[in-house]
């Protein structure tokens, strides 16, 4: 059980959430899924209808780790995660591209994962 106390600020925040779902644990469910697809040394992944190639060792860099209380009974994943595949850069309006793409996990309450969609742009 957490107790909580009125001084929890944003990095306690952080900190809580990191530890519930660990880099390591993202960075290894990614990982299955493109092994998945292709158990080789290159994935194929659908984005906007167009096939890309992306290999099994490509880095893997998590951008945003999210956690969702829902008042509607949508429970489309508790908590979310967005990664980028391939190396991150910003282009001169700081918006962030990935060498491959970008990918959303979805996690259930007990930490399972739901699915994963990927994408061209951040999200």
């Amino acid at each position: 059980m957490i107790y909580i106390n009125s001084e929890l600020n944003t990095h306690s925040l952080k900190r809580l959430l990191t530890n519930t779902l660990p880099d390591q644990i993202i960075i290894e469910d990614v990982h299955k899924i493109l092994k998945d697809n292709d158990p080789v040394e290159e994935c194929l992944i659908e984005i906007d209808d167009t096939l890309i190639s992306v290999p099994l060792q490509a880095p893997i860099h998590i951008i945003t780790r999210a956690f969702y209380d829902e008042t509607l009974r949508v429970r489309f994943g508790t908590y979310r995660v967005q990664v980028a595949i391939g190396d991150v850069v910003t282009d001169q309006h700081s918006e962030a591209e990935a060498t491959y793409c970008f990918a959303t996990l979805y996690y259930d309450d007990h930490k399972n994962l739901i699915t994963i969609d990927f994408h061209s742009a951040m999200r």
